[in-house]
């Protein structure tokens, strides 16, 4: 069985914080961006590598290097578990996990304006 990336635990965290169930201190969330920009990047650049791989040659020049130049294409871009797909698939979940802790961050600051206006609003 091959791994599979998925989205879907992401999209429910993003759906979570969409509806303020979830907050996260600034701090925290920062680094967390950071984390995932650093890693976005570094899955970019894997991808620009991976996108050169496209057209492959030098297998020789039997009948089965044409077969074995195609097979080796395919594992690297156009195919539905190709690499390029694959690096696809994590950079949209780095960028729903981005999206997710930006929401939490903004439901933090919300809350805690909230708080304070609460409390100030009690206090003589």
């Amino acid at each position: 069985m091959e791994p599979e990336v998925s989205n879907v635990e992401w999209q429910r965290v993003l759906t979570d914080a969409e509806a303020g169930e979830l907050s996260l201190n600034p701090n925290v969330g920062q680094c967390l961006d950071t984390v995932c920009d650093d890693y976005l990047l570094r899955l970019e650049e894997i991808y620009m590598q991976v996108v050169r791989l496209q057209y492959l040659d030098g297998f020789g020049g039997f009948p089965s290097s044409r077969v074995l130049e195609d097979k080796f294409s395919q594992k690297a871009t156009g195919a539905a578990r190709s690499l390029e797909a694959v690096l696809l698939q994590h950079m949209d979940a780095v960028k729903l996990a981005k999206q997710a802790v930006a929401k939490a961050i903004r439901n933090f600051a919300e809350q805690d304006l909230a708080s304070g206006e609460y409390i100030s609003g009690t206090t003589p």
